[in-house]
């Protein structure tokens, strides 16, 4: 485990850090060709050894202060069913958030919370002054979760990435810490 990355809990989640051993479960997740249609790096089919190559990334992006990456479980069982990330700007005192969730856990407010619970971290305890994501604009399900916490749209970057050899748009979303700190 990763002493640099707390765990964060809710009355139904626990965010903890990742092991080594959640690798093959993370393999698992990630076969499903609906996530890596709605994110920007995780690609389908999901190759053999990735997770093990992400998990072990973990402690050196947060002991640098990089990131903080939590696996998102349904308390009180510590198999993982997604994942949250905190990519810190520290300089600029600002982060963006990611995520995504096994597709049989979809639509039961799940990620909704899971962010949630990282954003009142990332204001709370590392005083970010703002925290963003970025979805492409067809993804409604990730827009509901950016919504429902607060963060508000400000544009679009056009053909900004490129996926599976496409360019796509990336609609972004951010919220302050005095806003978050108002709802």
């Amino acid at each position: 485990m990763n002493d640099a990355v707390p765990t964060l809990k809710t009355d139904r989640l626990i965010l903890r850090p990742f092991a080594i051993s959640d690798a093959s479960r993370i393999h698992e997740l990630l076969q499903a060709p609906e996530i890596a249609r709605t994110t920007l790096n995780i690609p389908y089919p999901y190759p053999e050894g990735a997770a093990t190559q992400w998990i072990s990334t973990h402690a050196a992006s947060a002991t640098s202060g990089a990131g903080l990456t939590w696996a998102v479980c349904l308390s009180p069982e510590p198999e993982p069913i997604g994942a949250v990330s905190l990519m810190i700007n520290t300089l600029h005192q600002n982060a963006n958030v990611a995520y995504w969730l096994g597709v049989d856990y979809w639509n039961r407010g799940i990620t909704s919370e899971a962010v949630h619970v990282v954003m009142d971290y990332g204001f709370r305890q590392l005083r970010l002054h703002r925290i963003g994501a970025g979805c492409f604009p067809e993804n409604m399900g990730s827009v509901k979760v950016i919504q429902k916490n607060g963060m508000r749209r400000e544009g679009t970057r056009r053909e900004s990435c490129l996926k599976d050899g496409t360019f796509r748009d990336i609609t972004w979303f951010a919220t302050l810490r005095r806003e978050w700190e108002q709802r």
